[in-house]
C-alpha cells in the first residue's frame, strides 16, 4: 500500500529524472518508456502510468510540507 512517504519518494525520483533529461538532452524514446511504467501512486493505493490515465498531484500546504524533505 502506498503512503505519503512513498508518494514523496516517487516525486523526488521524477524530479531527478526531469533534471537529468534537461541536463543530458531530451530523449523521446526514454520519455515514452517512462510514461508507460506504472509508477504513479493514486489515492486508492494503486499505481498507474501517465500513458494510461491523467494523474493530478495534490497541492501540499506549507504546514503539511514540514514533515517532508523535498
Amino acid at each position: 500500500m502506498l503512503n505519503d512517504v512513498n508518494i514523496v519518494q516517487v516525486s523526488k525520483w521524477l524530479l531527478c529524472v526531469y533534471k537529468s533529461m534537461d541536463e543530458f538532452g531530451h530523449n523521446d524514446a526514454t520519455l515514452t518508456e517512462l510514461k508507460s511504467l506504472k509508477m504513479l501512486p493514486l489515492t486508492n493505493g494503486h499505481v498507474t502510468s501517465a500513458s494510461l490515465d491523467t494523474v493530478f498531484f495534490p497541492v501540499i500546504s506549507a504546514v503539511e510540507k514540514r514533515g517532508f524533505y523535498f
